[in-house]
């Protein structure tokens, strides 16, 4: 299997946990600006708002990988739209379905054989590549033969 189809596959495992994240996040962030709010009410100097130094950069970094999620999501959401429904039963079932399934079991499930599960996820994946702004690069065939 090519690097970028494994690097697609593992975003597309990681899609269904960073959309929990994503959600819970900005459940967090709406019952959490209500406090904030509060908090720059308050004076300037006072205890109740001041941030220890790490705890303010670990909320910037846990913003900015939130930030990345948040993309990756809407990317995914964005390629599954241009997959043909075919396409998209396969990549549900493959990579949103918790629990580890097979080749042969999501062939199955979709009624068809390995060879046109192979060339459907191919597909599949390669447009969401296309969508994730990753370069798909293909190794020529080297020919073996007459050199003339």
């Amino acid at each position: 299997m090519k690097n970028w189809c494994i690097y697609v596959e593992k975003i597309l495992k990681d899609y269904p946990l960073q959309k929990k994240l994503v959600e819970k996040y900005s459940e967090t962030l709406e019952i959490s600006q209500n406090g904030l709010a509060f908090c720059l009410e308050q004076k300037p100097f006072e205890k109740t708002c001041a941030r220890p130094e790490w705890e303010a950069i670990y909320y910037t970094n846990l913003d900015q990988q939130v930030l990345r999620c948040q993309w990756y999501v809407a990317a995914i959401e964005d390629a599954l739209t241009q997959l043909t429904p075919a396409e998209k039963k396969l990549v549900e079932l493959r990579y949103f379905t918790p629990g580890k399934i097979s080749t042969e079991m999501t062939a199955q499930k979709l009624f068809i054989s390995r060879s046109e599960f192979y060339r459907q996820r191919q597909n599949a994946l390669s447009k969401i590549a296309l969508r994730l702004g990753i370069e798909i690069v293909e190794k020529k065939q080297r020919v073996v033969g007459l050199n003339k």
